[in-house]
């Protein structure tokens, strides 16, 4: 059993954090999550060695809630963060996604164990 945990905590995995403080409903949450991971790709792509060595990192990912806060936390430590535009739902400025770059479980844990699975 101990095989398979190495292979859990050495699997590449990308994590979102969602603003619990920020009522969206669900199609503007999915297009924050979706800013967020079209910025960090953008930034990544331009790595063709990342690319090639983490492409299955690409189907993992995790989406999370916490405190905006916490996510302001995240956004100290150089991770993508998006702020929306105020066209809609939420005023202009407001922070809704933090964003990890793929990276294994066992790294992203510092970052990511204080907040819970997204619920919605």
């Amino acid at each position: 059993m101990e095989h398979a945990d190495n292979e859990i905590e050495e699997e590449l995995v990308q994590y979102f954090i969602v603003n619990q403080d920020v009522r969206m409903s669900a199609g503007k949450l999915a297009v924050q999550v979706a800013h967020v991971a079209t910025q960090i790709a953008v930034e990544y792509d331009a790595d063709a060695t990342f690319q090639k060595r983490h492409s299955s990192a690409l189907h993992k990912k995790i989406v999370l809630q916490g405190k905006e806060v916490e996510l302001r936390s995240l956004i100290d430590y150089g991770f993508v963060a998006t702020r929306d535009a105020g066209l809609t739902e939420i005023p202009v400025g407001t922070l809704t996604v933090v964003g990890l770059p793929p990276m294994k479980r066992s790294d992203a844990r510092q970052y990511v164990k204080r907040f819970q699975l997204y619920k919605g």
